[in-house]
């Protein structure tokens, strides 16, 4: 009996240690176990966590101390948004109710809003350039919008098409960089345009031209005078497609672009050329609006599209889709620089300043023994030279710089044990590792 007593205490203390997020023994971001996501600030000093088990909380990086402002140390449930730049981020409350908050103080900027965020994880809101304006999906499927400051319901959106259930692909929605207008785009792949002086649709909806895919999404052009949608229908489905639309007439341009098992793109800088890549086959380049194409971008395998960043500047496009990494002049397409390893290439950020990229390698050769080795190699652009390396022993989950390109942010772990790592973006050197368990 004795025995068997020691055997359950035994199991419940290594339970409960496996819950260190739940812990009140958690004091410092360097601690915490389990963390779902996770963004940094816009100049990397502050981390805004969202743990698995719903709690968020926002850290200081240089003290690794919660930053309780009025959201809490810890102690509120349920979604996260950061918006782009990193100075503001919204908290949907898993009781009910959206509040925004300033990203370096977590002090409150907005009022409660009273609203129940739909039931997923992406794509649930979205802020205007100005910061100004939130836009939020419900329960419904429908956006409402507020005015941040004052925290006044400013619109209700309700799906303009017959009701569809929502999947991944969810509701989507994005502003124009002038803040006058907000696309909507709704999970049957219908993207309408709404005027953000009084919230009335401004033109008739852009229906995409291939019904009933898996997946749909949606890209605005700079300059605010086309707009793309596109689909993919899932593995080895029908061909999805990308259309090209004039913005004011609503109109779609040219023919739609075909590809198995669906396509993608993004307008380039400059607003006269679209990037466009398919699942399978060449990336490529095209001009707009007439989509002649001007050129394709290096292969890196025989059957799938390669992964495709562009830098800010637009003067360069990066590629890769196993161990080789180009660069390619995004006007000429003539490759500039290539770095080769045995590593797979997983992921690339550039910098801000368009002068560095960051690409994640995977050498892991024992995936089911556990045993991981990861690098974040630092190469100068354009000849792709390295300037920096991180390893990384264990299961890689994310690489993510801040908006002002500053620091690194790495999330390692196996589920349910995820931790943060932070270092300087310029030396490769650690600011903030995890403690040990």
């Amino acid at each position: 009996m004795f025995h068997c007593r020691l055997l359950i205490l035994l199991v419940t203390l290594m339970a409960l240690s496996g819950r260190a997020d739940e812990s009140t023994d958690v004091t410092t971001l360097a601690n915490l176990r389990g963390v779902f996501l996770a963004f940094l600030n816009y100049d990397g000093s502050k981390v805004l966590v969202q743990m698995r088990s719903g709690k968020i909380g926002l850290w200081d990086v240089a003290s690794g101390k919660a930053v309780a402002g009025d959201l809490g140390s810890m102690q509120m449930k349920g979604n996260v948004f950061m918006a782009p730049g990193g100075t503001v981020f919204a908290a949907g409350y898993e009781e009910g109710g959206v509040r925004v908050f300033d990203a370096t103080s977590a002090i409150a900027i907005s009022p409660l809003l009273e609203m129940a965020l739909i039931n997923q994880w992406t794509n649930q809101m979205s802020c205007s350039p100005d910061l100004h304006t939130l836009l939020a999906f419900d329960a419904d499927c429908r956006a409402q919008v507020f005015d941040i400051k004052s925290g006044r319901h400013l619109a209700q959106i309700a799906q303009t098409s017959e009701p569809v259930q929502v999947s991944e692909t969810g509701m989507r929605c994005q502003f124009s960089d002038d803040g006058e207008s907000c696309f909507i785009l709704d999970p049957s792949g219908t993207l309408i345009r709404y005027s953000t002086a009084d919230w009335k649709a401004a033109g008739k909806p852009m229906k995409h031209p291939s019904p009933e895919e898996y997946w749909y999404d949606f890209r605005l052009s700079r300059d605010g005078k086309f707009a793309i949608t596109c689909s993919w229908p899932g593995e080895n489905g029908p061909k999805g497609h990308l259309q090209l639309w004039d913005v004011q007439t609503a109109e779609p341009i040219g023919k739609r672009l075909e590809a198995q098992n669906g396509m993608g793109g993004r307008f380039l800088p400059g607003g006269k050329r679209l990037l466009v890549t398919p699942a399978r086959g060449l990336a490529a380049v095209y001009e707009l609006p007439g989509l002649k194409r001007l050129f394709d971008l290096p292969k890196h395998d025989e059957v799938d599209s390669p992964s495709v960043r562009s830098t800010r500047d637009g003067q360069w496009l990066l590629t890769w889709g196993n161990s080789m990494l180009r660069l390619s002049d995004s006007f000429t397409g003539k490759v500039e620089g290539i770095q080769s390893s045995k590593a797979q290439v997983s992921k690339v950020l550039v910098s801000p300043d368009s002068k560095h990229c960051y690409a994640v390698y995977d050498n892991t050769a024992f995936f089911l023994d556990r045993q991981y080795d990861h690098y974040v190699m630092k190469l100068s652009l354009p000849k792709l030279n390295t300037v920096g390396t991180i390893r990384i022993l264990d299961t890689l989950k994310s690489v993510d710089l801040s908006p002002d390109g500053s620091r690194l942010l790495i999330q390692q772990g196996w589920d349910d044990r995820e931790q943060l790592r932070v270092f300087d973006a310029a030396t490769m050197k650690e600011i903030m590792s995890p403690e040990a368990n």
